[in-house]
C-alpha cells in the first residue's frame, strides 16, 4: 500500500518495493509489484475494509500532528464521497512522502464558463490544486494541464520538483478523470479543453496578480493538455479567447509541453479509424489497466497503475480522434496569420519512438509555431515520463528555460 511507503518505505512512491532500495520495482506475479498488493487490496471485501480502518488512522494521525486539516476545501457536489475519502488519503500520503504541511499545497474549484472562438462549450467545475514555492519565489506562474487519462496526482512530483526551484504551480483535472466535472473517459472536444486550460490559467494569473507583480505565467501541457496549450495560447493571442465577466488570460504566455499529441502514431490509425465507424464502439468505456504504449519505464508504469486502479480510470475511443477538427482549424489559423517572431516560447520535450502520440506531428508542428517553438527529442519510446526518476527532470529544465527567455523578452 501507498501509505507503507511512507510509513515504513523509501518514499519513491512505487507500491510493493518498501524493503528494496528506492526505485526498484519488485516483480512477483503478472501485476509485479501491484499484483501482490494493491490489486488484492482494492478486490479483497476483508482486506478492504481493514485497510479502510488503517487508513483513516493514519489520516486523523497525520492531522494531528500538522495541527490541521489535510484539506480545507469542502467536497464539491460533483465528487462522490467515496472519491473525496480516496483524494484525501491520497494528498496525506503526498504530504508526508515530502515532509510538506496542508498549507503547502491548497485546493479550489474553478467555474469554466463560455465557449472558445465562437463555438459554444458546455460549463465545467474545475478541481484545482496549488502549490505553493517552497523556495524563494522566481517571479513564474506554472499551469500545469495533464494529458488524457491522467489527473493532476500524476504530476505531483514534477510540481514539488518546481515548487522547491521557486514556482508557484497550480495543477487542474481534465474533463477526463479525477474531481473536475466531465465524463469519465470522454472528450467533448479540443476547443473544449483549450477552454478548460484557458480558464484555469487566467484564474490562477489573477490571484497571483493580487500579491505579487510582474508575473510571468507557463503553461505545462501534457499529451493532449498540449494540444489544449498551444491552441489556448494561440487564440489567446489572436483575440480569440472569451472575454465575459471573469478574469482574462494574459497577452503573453510561454508553455512547455511533454509528448504533445498533435497526431496520432500511424500505428493506431486503424484502431481510431475503426472505432468512429462501428456505432457506439468509440463511446465504450475501457479499464485503463494496460500501460505498454504508454511508458516501458518499470518506475512509471508501476505508478501509472497504481493511479489507475485507485482513481478507476477508464478510456474511450473516441477520445482518439475527439480533438481533430479544432486541431485541423488552429493550423489553418496559424498558417494564415503566423505567430510573431516577439511571441513567447513554445518549448516541447518528445521521445523519438513515443508509440502513441506520433513524434512526427509535433516536429511539423514546431515547424508551423516558427522561431518561438523549440523541439528536445529524448532517445526513447515514454508517453508519459512525468513520474519517470530518468525523464522528469527534463521538465525542470525546459521550464527554466522558458522562464529565461521571457524574462529576456527573447
Amino acid at each position: 500500500m501507498r501509505v507503507d511507503d511512507v510509513r515504513s518505505g523509501n518514499r519513491d512512491g512505487v507500491v510493493g518495493n518498501e524493503g528494496a532500495p528506492a526505485n526498484v520495482v519488485m516483480q512477483r506475479g503478472p501485476w509485479g509489484g501491484l499484483g501482490a498488493t494493491v490489486w488484492p487490496s482494492m478486490h479483497s471485501t476483508s482486506t478492504v475494509r481493514a485497510n479502510e480502518a488503517r487508513l483513516r488512522t493514519f489520516l486523523a494521525d497525520a492531522e494531528a500532528r500538522w495541527g490541521a486539516r489535510v484539506c480545507e476545501l469542502e467536497r464539491p457536489k460533483h465528487v462522490t464521497p467515496a472519491d473525496w475519502v480516496t483524494f484525501l488519503l491520497g494528498k496525506a500520503i503526498l504530504l508526508e512522502r515530502y515532509g510538506l504541511h496542508p498549507s503547502d499545497v491548497s485546493e479550489s474549484v474553478v467555474e469554466a464558463r463560455g465557449g472558445l472562438d465562437g463555438v459554444d462549450i458546455a460549463p465545467r467545475d474545475l478541481f484545482v490544486q496549488r502549490f505553493r514555492p517552497l523556495a524563494p519565489w522566481n517571479g513564474a506562474l506554472v499551469v500545469v494541464a495533464p494529458g488524457y487519462g491522467q489527473t493532476g496526482r500524476h504530476f505531483a512530483e514534477q510540481a514539488v520538483l518546481a515548487a522547491r526551484a521557486g514556482y508557484e504551480v497550480v495543477i487542474f483535472d481534465q474533463q477526463w478523470l479525477g474531481l473536475s466535472e466531465g465524463r469519465r473517459g470522454a472528450v467533448d472536444r479540443g476547443l473544449g479543453v483549450a477552454r478548460d486550460v484557458t480558464s484555469v490559467t487566467a484564474d490562477a494569473s489573477a490571484r497571483l496578480a493580487k500579491t505579487r507583480s510582474d508575473v510571468l505565467t507557463i503553461i505545462a501541457g501534457t499529451s493532449m493538455g498540449g494540444m489544449g496549450t498551444v491552441t489556448a495560447i494561440c487564440l489567446n493571442e489572436m483575440g480569440r479567447s472569451p472575454r465575459g465577466d471573469g478574469p482574462a488570460m494574459p497577452a503573453r504566455v510561454g508553455a512547455v509541453l511533454q509528448a504533445p499529441y498533435f497526431g496520432l502514431h500511424p500505428s493506431l490509425t486503424p484502431v481510431a479509424w475503426v472505432s468512429s465507424w462501428v456505432p457506439g464502439l468509440g463511446s465504450l468505456p475501457v479499464p485503463r489497466l494496460r500501460v505498454g504504449r504508454v511508458t516501458q519505464d518499470p518506475v512509471a508504469a508501476n505508478k501509472l497503475l497504481a493511479h489507475a486502479i485507485i482513481e478507476q480510470a477508464s478510456a474511450r475511443a473516441q477520445a482518439l480522434w475527439a480533438p481533430d477538427d479544432d486541431r485541423a482549424r488552429l493550423a489553418s489559423l496559424l498558417d494564415a496569420h503566423p505567430s510573431s517572431s516577439e511571441a513567447p516560447p513554445i518549448h516541447m520535450i518528445h521521445t523519438a519512438r513515443d508509440m502513441l502520440a506520433d513524434h512526427a506531428a509535433t516536429v511539423a508542428w514546431c515547424e508551423r509555431l516558427g522561431p518561438r517553438a523549440k523541439l528536445t527529442t529524448l532517445d526513447s519510446a515514454n508517453h508519459a515520463f512525468a513520474e519517470s526518476p530518468s525523464e522528469q527532470g527534463h521538465f525542470l529544465v525546459e521550464l527554466e528555460a522558458v522562464r529565461e527567455r521571457m524574462r529576456g523578452g527573447a
